[in-house]
């Protein structure tokens, strides 16, 4: 499978890109095969993942019932925490990336918003979805790590109810929501 991706230098200081990123490896993130570059675009070519993202696997069908989710929550922790011991922070955990390989394994995916850490771990700014935690939303320096667990719980609360805990459609609105 190839993907295009730009992997011009990240105009954000700390941003880790792609490269760098798939570089990391584990079990449970998608591995980067070959770069393929050519005088207008980068090419990444990754691992298959045959039942491609959860997300279109839960639309097609349905919520997971109670007990399944436990090896996927598993194996998705294992990834975070894999890329959290390089002091490096996701940023967009949802289940459009996360990825379902032949045997229904979890493969992290999606780079594009990770970040590579100062050494206190503290960053500042709004980055994300409504997978967001409530510190993103503020004006102030924030631990970077942290928000990537609370996104884990939602795509849990997601795979078990078969929605979002936030059920508006307006961003202010779920702002309000997960602030509250």
């Amino acid at each position: 499978m190839m993907m295009p991706r730009e992997l011009k230098t990240s105009p954000f200081k700390g941003h880790i890109l792609a490269k760098d990123y798939y570089v990391l490896g584990t079990a449970h993130i998608i591995q980067l095969l070959q770069v393929i570059e050519t005088s207008q675009k980068t090419y990444l070519v990754i691992e298959y993942t045959a039942w491609g993202p959860l997300m279109r696997h839960l639309r097609k069908h349905g919520h997971l019932e109670e007990e399944e989710p436990h090896t996927l929550f598993q194996e998705l922790t294992l990834a975070i925490k894999y890329i959290h011991s390089y002091n490096t922070a996701h940023r967009d955990i949802k289940p459009e990336n996360i990825l379902l390989d032949w045997d229904g394994h979890v493969k992290l995916s999606d780079s594009g918003l990770c970040k590579k850490l100062a050494s206190r771990g503290n960053v500042r700014g709004f980055w994300g979805t409504q997978y967001c935690a409530p510190d993103v939303f503020s004006h102030k320096e924030y631990e970077g790590l942290p928000p990537d667990v609370w996104r884990l719980g939602v795509v849990l609360y997601f795979t078990v109810s078969g929605h979002l805990p936030f059920r508006e459609t307006d961003h202010s609105k779920i702002r309000q929501q997960i602030l509250s």
